[in-house]
């Protein structure tokens, strides 16, 4: 068998010869080689080499001393079984290359152009353009600023027919585009390449029409004509700040985790919001403690959709936002409570003076921020749940939560008086019912006890799967079980009853599904706080679900959440399609915000205000006050 050999440098130096002067200049190529991909049988892979100062082919280019220029590959005489190609290194540089795949053919040596892609040529009339090495794509190459982040996904160019694809590339990338020399507008080749910023039209065109979130589902054909010339709002601040901080991340220790986190969905994790998560984390150790809360909220936002891989959840804006607060609103309440704690300290030594407001430490309760299990209304059969894997046959509403906190108080007062053995076997504890019909204000009649009862069998029929990191050890607590348990001794009246129907109780022990005493007694992360005197000062059971999930939703001392009113009947009420309903549904969550409203200078913890516009109500904002537990 007869083996070919090659000349490195014969392959490689007509394309030296046919490529734009000013990229021929660079100290910054490296050559190409096909080669098979561990994933697919079919599919090749261009894998890039570098050289070393001893000539050798070394298969890296992550450090810059093993890229080349021509006088290099003109001392280079190295001959290889396989041919190689050349590429253009982009890392650190101000090249942008938009990449073109399965959109073009070459017919009797002519090529063959769509008016589509003719269209998107014309965006960039003096950039250098050349085929392929697959002869089936285009790379247009200038000098600019790509700062949208799609370099990690491919978008197809005709969405409809899911056919030809678009990739940019920009020097934000760890890359290299392969070059062929094979122009198709050679008279430009003596031309500088022009240089296109990320405001320029061109630009905005490209991302508005294939990486926007609200690009046209109809594809490039349809997006064209309506591409308009509204300018795209860039924060060059943040853009410099990006820079800055990711360029320590890299000098730090946290460089591979972080480098994993860009390239992977989930590198190592139970799921890829904990990716996400931790992903955020590390940037956040790196940002400026005295920044602005909308600033930090903006670099963060930028570093995740500039970095993250691609992928469904991360263009829902919902997901993205809540993440990014419960980070702040997570390393601003520790902060504050490190103040807390400092001012008091100082205080006590007769330094300084804290107004931060005093509360009795047995008022406040921790919960779990995400179990919002319950709604208004009538009880439904098999409602489903989003925040919590969760079998409901019955779902709960407001008038099982007010029987559940009333539980609870009295659950966790007892848990105060249980050794740390009883805690950990979380037996049952003794609850007394006539004082919860006292707290709720209603007769201790046979009504009462079998409203009491059917709720205490709709609670006992919730299996909840508790699956929750509240450590800050990173460790999680996995947990499937009833919501409560109970035991009733009781008496049975003389009249002909059914046993649901129970006149008289002796005693009733409930045991807590365990999510209760992990937050009492382990959690020191990712909980919430809730006041019991706040929530006694209330007395519609709606708006004590309310306050509730208030509670659920901020954090100590931390900036204001929004919530819309569409935001809030996703909170209160099954979803439904019924116009009529959803109309009435709105009228009555503007009417609790303002009952709401009222009950604001009773309430110790919360802060709110309501959002309007054009004197219509949109929505509330709510964060909680800073309290110092006594």
């Amino acid at each position: 068998m007869h083996n070919t050999s090659y000349n490195i440098h014969k392959l490689i130096i007509h394309i030296f010869l046919q490529i734009p002067q000013e990229i021929r200049l660079e100290n910054r190529f490296c050559l190409w080689k096909y080669a098979k991909s561990s994933h697919s049988v079919n599919k090749l892979l261009k894998k890039p080499y570098g050289i070393n100062s001893s000539s050798i082919i070394i298969p890296s280019l992550k450090e810059r001393k093993y890229w080349f220029n021509l006088s290099q590959l003109n001392q280079l005489s190295v001959k290889t079984q396989k041919a190689y190609g050349l590429g253009l290194v982009l890392n650190e540089s101000n090249y942008v290359v938009i990449d073109l795949d399965k959109c073009i053919s070459i017919e009797n040596n002519a090529l063959i152009l769509s008016h589509e892609i003719k269209t998107l040529l014309s965006f960039f009339p003096k950039a250098y353009c050349e085929i392929s090495p697959s002869n089936t794509g285009l790379h247009i190459i200038f000098r600019g600023q790509w700062l949208f982040n799609s370099n990690k996904a491919k978008q197809y160019i005709y969405e409809d027919l899911k056919k030809g694809t678009i990739e940019v590339y920009s020097g934000n990338d760890c890359r290299y585009i392969t070059l062929t020399g094979n122009s198709i507008n050679l008279n430009l080749i003596q031309d500088n390449l022009p240089y296109y910023s990320c405001e320029s039209q061109s630009l905005q065109k490209i991302y508005k029409i294939f990486f926007s979130m609200n690009k046209s589902s109809y594809g490039f054909k349809a997006s064209i004509e309506d591409s308009s010339q509204e300018k795209i709002d860039i924060d060059f601040n943040v853009i410099d700040r990006y820079l800055s901080i990711r360029t320590k991340i890299l000098n730090s220790k946290f460089k591979n985790i972080y480098l994993d986190l860009c390239e992977f969905d989930n590198p190592k994790y139970k799921s890829i919001s904990e990716a996400d998560w931790s992903y955020l984390s590390i940037v956040f150790k790196f940002l400026e403690k005295d920044q602005e809360y909308t600033e930090k909220y903006n670099l963060l936002e930028y570093f995740y959709k500039k970095d993250r891989p691609e992928r469904r959840k991360k263009k829902h804006e919902d997901y993205v936002k809540s993440t990014i607060e419960k980070i702040l609103n997570l390393s601003s309440y520790e902060h504050r409570i490190n103040i807390i704690k400092n001012s008091c300290e100082q205080k006590n030594q007769g330094v300084y003076k804290t107004n931060i407001q005093k509360i009795d430490k047995f008022n406040i309760i921790k919960i779990c921020n995400a179990m919002n299990i319950y709604h208004f209304g009538r009880t439904l059969k098999n409602l489903e749940y989003k925040n919590f894997k969760v079998d409901i046959p019955q779902s709960l509403n407001q008038t099982d939560f007010r029987y559940y906190i009333e539980i609870l108080f009295q659950y966790i007062d007892q848990l105060k008086y249980c050794s740390d053995i009883n805690l950990d076997q979380n037996k049952f504890l003794l609850i007394n019912v006539n004082l919860i019909f006292k707290k709720l204000n209603i007769s201790s009649g046979g009504k009462s006890y079998y409203s009491f009862t059917k709720t205490l069998n709709k609670l006992s029929d919730v299996i909840l799967m508790y699956d929750k990191k509240i450590t800050s050890d990173g460790l999680r607590s996995i947990y499937k079980e009833s919501l409560i348990s109970y035991k009733i001794l009781y008496k049975q009246s003389n009249k002909k009853v059914q046993s649901e129907s129970l006149s008289s109780f002796r005693k009733l022990a409930i045991k807590m599904h365990p999510i209760i005493l992990d937050m009492y007694k382990k959690a020191n992360y990712n909980y919430s706080l809730f006041n019991r005197d706040s929530y006694n000062k209330i007395t519609s059971d709606k708006l004590k679900l309310l306050y509730y999930y208030f509670c659920c939703l901020t954090f100590p001392g931390c900036n204001y959440i929004h919530l819309t009113i569409d935001e809030l009947l996703l909170l209160f009420w099954p979803k439904t399609n019924v116009k009529q309903l959803i109309s009435q549904r709105k009228k009555e969550i503007i009417r609790l915000l303002k009952e709401f409203m009222e009950l604001k200078p009773k309430l110790d913890d919360l802060e709110l205000d309501l959002m309007c516009q054009k004197s219509e109500i949109i929505g509330v904002q709510v964060k909680k006050h800073q309290l110092l537990p006594v």
